[in-house]
């Protein structure tokens, strides 16, 4: 057991007691240092910003001499202070902060593209994300799934359009085919009455019709 005073009055301690003690103590006071320290630095921030705005060029003058003078440099010449208007410490701040912001906002989008096409493939399946983001760019559609659904609708047509003008060379070889002595046909040439198509899901099936025969 150890003795310590608090307040006067002496109280016995285990080493434990004590050591967690002095850990707290240690660390308040550490706390209370930084505190201090950071009061410190906000108190010439506010100083300098102070001296800035009442008077810039002098302001910027002593603190380049003072900066050169604890690197062990010489001190510049009145002409290399000239320039300094156009480096203003506060500006070059401002912009890498907006440069990291925009940095970030670029992630986050791409994490948000990445995200809604891992949405999308699950939802219809596998497709090139690549192709996708080239069709949304080309019909500049903002939207991914909306951009998806374009897409598939143009393959689809396509597909169909093609198809469409198969069963219509069908149908003109079916109606030119040689008819024999008598009127008669030749042996499965029957021609079908085929009317044109209305929709896209009736030229598909027009023309599967057609080419399975």
């Amino acid at each position: 057991m150890y003795t310590i005073k608090v307040d006067g009055v002496e109280e016995q301690v285990t080493l434990e007691e004590l050591q967690n003690g002095y850990q707290r103590h240690s660390d308040y006071t550490r706390k209370t240092q930084e505190v201090a320290a950071e009061r410190e630095r906000l108190r010439q921030a506010e100083q300098i910003v102070s001296a800035l705005e009442s008077n810039p060029e002098e302001t910027l003058k002593t603190l380049a001499q003072s900066f050169e003078l604890e690197l062990g440099g010489q001190p510049s010449s009145s002409d290399e202070y000239s320039n300094w208007d156009d480096e203003d410490p506060t500006q070059q701040k401002i912009a890498a902060l907006e440069r990291r912001l925009e940095q970030s906002e670029a992630k986050q989008r791409q994490e948000a593209i990445e995200r809604q096409v891992l949405e999308l493939q699950e939802t219809y399946g596998e497709f090139d994300s690549r192709e996708l983001m080239n069709h949304a760019l080309k019909h500049k559609i903002p939207n991914l799934e909306a951009a998806y659904t374009h897409w598939r609708f143009n393959e689809v047509k396509s597909t169909a359009d093609k198809l469409s003008k198969e069963q219509e060379i069908v149908a003109k070889k079916r109606e030119a085919a040689v008819v024999e002595p008598g009127g008669s046909t030749q042996t499965g040439t029957d021609a079908k009455p085929t009317s044109r198509p209305s929709s896209i899901r009736e030229a598909f099936a027009q023309a599967k019709e057609q080419l399975s025969t």
